[in-house]
């Protein structure tokens, strides 16, 4: 069975929006599915709202799509402008050490069996020697878990990225480890295997930065 299921990385300048999109879209790729990346961002010199959407799939994508299954909010807007898009039986991890949802919203996702998963991001971080800018990483342990994927793979291309020192790798994948640790997911309905986006066994390249057709 072929599906498709996007992923959206949301909050504000300087929160690694874009880093934290390039981790998970080579963590995927690594893990045998194909993905395409697109990232957005406002035309300001600073600030603004980022975006860091992926698409994943069991076949070459070329494009992006306007559907939404799983959001990471790491701040109030980013629930303010994404989660009305979340499909039915769709994900949502956000930071509640930051954010909050109504209980209109709250109504609404549960009518379209939407799971939500609310994270202290900080709190989590700073519980394994981390900071207020690992909040990213946090998340992106958080939705391995979520997806039932190897957290190996996901460390092996943290350990591309977050390189500037020892300290700031061993760091950031302590902070990637608890948010794989933080929520059980033992009953989430969201598995990409289980939904039918099972794993390839193609050896895919590692490298996302390459044109559409060669995304896969």
């Amino acid at each position: 069975m072929i599906k498709r299921y996007v992923i959206k990385i949301t909050g504000a300048a300087g929160q690694g929006i874009k880093t934290s999109g390039l981790v998970l879209a080579k963590a995927l790729k690594k893990s045998g599915f194909c993905t395409f990346g697109y990232t957005e961002y406002p035309s300001l010199i600073r600030g603004g709202h980022n975006v860091f959407q992926i698409d994943v799939s069991t076949e070459r994508v070329t494009s992006i799509s306007n559907k939404l299954n799983i959001l990471l909010a790491l701040d109030q807007n980013s629930i303010k402008l994404h989660a009305h898009e979340i499909e039915e039986n769709g994900v949502m991890i956000f930071d509640e050490g930051t954010c909050s949802i109504t209980d209109e919203l709250a109504a609404e996702l549960k009518s379209k069996n939407i799971e939500i998963f609310p994270l202290n991001l900080l709190t989590i971080a700073q519980s394994v020697g981390g900071t207020g800018i690992m909040k990213n990483t946090v998340t992106l342990g958080a939705l391995w878990s979520v997806l039932s994927l190897d957290m190996k793979t996901l460390e092996a291309i943290m350990t591309q990225y977050f390189n500037k020192s020892a300290q700031i790798l061993d760091l950031n994948l302590k902070c990637a480890n608890a948010g794989y640790t933080a929520i059980k997911t033992e009953n989430s309905h969201f598995n990409l295997t289980r939904s039918g986006c099972s794993r390839s066994n193609r050896s895919w390249s590692s490298s996302l930065l390459k044109l559409p057709h060669d995304s896969c």
